[in-house]
Formats: C-alpha cells, structure tokens, sequence
C-alpha cells in the first residue's frame, strides 16, 4: 500500500533529463524576458546627506536647585537636549507640519510635480481620471467601497514623498545619514536640501517661542520674589533662557549640522542585473519542470 504512493524520484529525474530542451527553452525564453525588462526597468539612484547632532555648550547647563520652577524650566535645556533635539528633527522630518511648509514653495513643487502646474491659471491642474480608472469607481460604487480620486499636489502627497527618506545612525560617533532612493536624483537633491533647512527652522522657530514665553513668564515672576535664595535661582534661570534664545536666534545650525554636503551614489541601487535576472532563472527552471511533468504525462497517455 506505501509503495503505491512512494515518490520515485529516480524517476523523475530520469523525465527531467528527457525533456531537457524543454526546460532549457524554458529558462532562455524567460531569461531574454529578463533581459528586455532589464533594459525598460526604472533605475534607482541613492541621494544622501550627512549630518549629526548639534552639540550643546556644557556651560549652558542650569544649576541644580531646590526651586520648583527652575525644574520645570531647565526641560528645554536640560542634559538630554542634545539627544531631544535631533531625535525631534528626524521627528519633523517625517511629519506634516513639514510638509505643509514644502508645500508653500510653489517653484519647488513644480520640480518635484512636473507637469502638474497650469501656466495660464498659475494653479495646479485638476487630474483627469481614466477609463479604466472610471470603470474600477463604478465597481468600487456599485460593491459599496471608499473611492479615493486622485488629487492635485497637496500635504498629503507631500507627506507620501518624505516617508521615502530614511535615517541610518553610526552608534560609534551619532553620524546620521539621510537618504532617499530615487529615479529622479536631481531633484531630490534639492528637495533633500530645503527638507534639511526647513526642518531645522521649524525648530529653532518653535524654542525662540517656548524661551521668549519663559523669559517673559520670569522677568514677570522677578520683581514680586523677596527671597534671596528663590530671586538668585530665576536670575540664574533667565539668564539660562536668554543664552538659549540667542543660540536659536544665530545662523548656526540648531539642531543637525551638516557634515558632507548632499550626493548621488554613481552607481544605481536597484534593479541589481544579477539578483533580477536570477530571479528570471528560477522562474523559467519552474516553468520548464513542470511543462516537462506535463509532457510526460501526456505521453504515457499515447
């Protein structure tokens, strides 16, 4: 009874051998379907920029005291500032409060959305929907499912572009690099650029904000406090805010610094010709086996 069912993979073998110009035309058929894939495929090239966490002058740092309120002030300048900052940044940089503001420059919208921007009417153009993409609407209607048009360039799409680039962080040094895998290298290098500004100044403009409302809330608090020790620590504190404000008030990089300028890889990241057409092989082997089991089966029927 177990013999009836027993694999004979001799057998097999033997079939696969017969009928090994079938599996050979198997395999060149679909390697040169490879090949001309290979030579329309869309090639991808990275775009990356190196920076690394603003460091933060230690002098900066506020004294430890007893009073309440210099706890709860020092948060924006404590010891983990440094690591709060950047971890923010990359926070920004992936959220829609940054693509809201990538949006307003029109003149880079229109490198990043060609084709999209009405010359005559100077707003973006209204996409037209096709008939195959009519025809799949009806069917979504007609079953009772969400239809989703496609729509001009807005933060959402904008949005879609900025969870492309990714974060790659060196524990030995905090040395990040942003990259982005990209057909269009050319304009994601300058987008990558206005992302890196953009970014920061949200930031920085976000602390000259919290710090000025602190500096007011303690200039306010100064002149009603009679105790030595308490007025000596909101001296401390203001003069502690009011170096922060002129750190995020200068030119100089607030949260990440740049440490090599923005560049394209020479070489493209994908397709990989081997790896593509490998997987080609693998498929016109399976292919080419199983016309072979066919075959034979055939011919026994004979």
């Amino acid at each position: 009874m177990t013999d009836k069912y027993e694999i004979d993979f001799v057998n097999i073998i033997n079939i696969f051998i017969k009928k090994r110009y079938y599996i050979l035309i198997s395999i060149l058929i679909f390697i040169f379907i490879g090949i001309y894939n290979l030579s329309s495929a869309t090639y991808k090239y990275r775009v990356q920029l190196q920076i690394f966490p603003v460091k933060e002058n230690n002098s900066l740092s506020l004294v430890n005291t007893s009073f309440s309120l210099t706890s709860v002030l020092r948060g924006s300048s404590s010891t983990n500032l440094r690591v709060g900052k950047f971890e923010l940044y990359k926070a920004v940089f992936h959220s829609k409060l940054l693509a809201n503001e990538i949006l307003k420059d029109i003149d880079l919208m229109k490198t990043v959305f060609p084709g999209e921007w009405d010359i005559e009417n100077q707003k973006w153009k209204k996409p037209e929907l096709s008939r195959l993409s009519n025809f799949k609407n009806a069917i979504k209607e007609f079953i009772n499912m969400p239809i989703y048009y496609p729509s001009e360039p807005n933060e959402e799409r904008v949005y879609n572009i900025l969870k492309e680039f990714r974060f790659d962080t060196n524990d030995d040094n905090q040395l990040t690099t942003v990259y982005v895998d990209t057909d269009r290298p050319e304009v994601y290098k300058i987008l990558l650029e206005k992302l890196n500004l953009t970014a920061d100044k949200i930031l920085r403009k976000k602390q000259i904000e919290r710090t000025t409302s602190h500096i007011n809330f303690v200039s306010e608090l100064l002149p009603k406090t009679k105790q030595t020790n308490q007025r000596l620590s909101l001296i401390q504190t203001l003069t502690q805010q009011q170096k922060q404000l002129m750190l995020a008030s200068s030119n100089l990089p607030y949260s990440a610094e740049i440490f090599s300028d923005i560049f394209q890889q020479e070489k493209h990241v994908s397709p990989i010709a081997r790896n593509f057409l490998f997987i080609y092989l693998l498929f016109g082997t399976f292919i080419g086996l199983i016309v072979a089991l066919i075959l034979n089966h055939f011919d026994k029927r004979k």
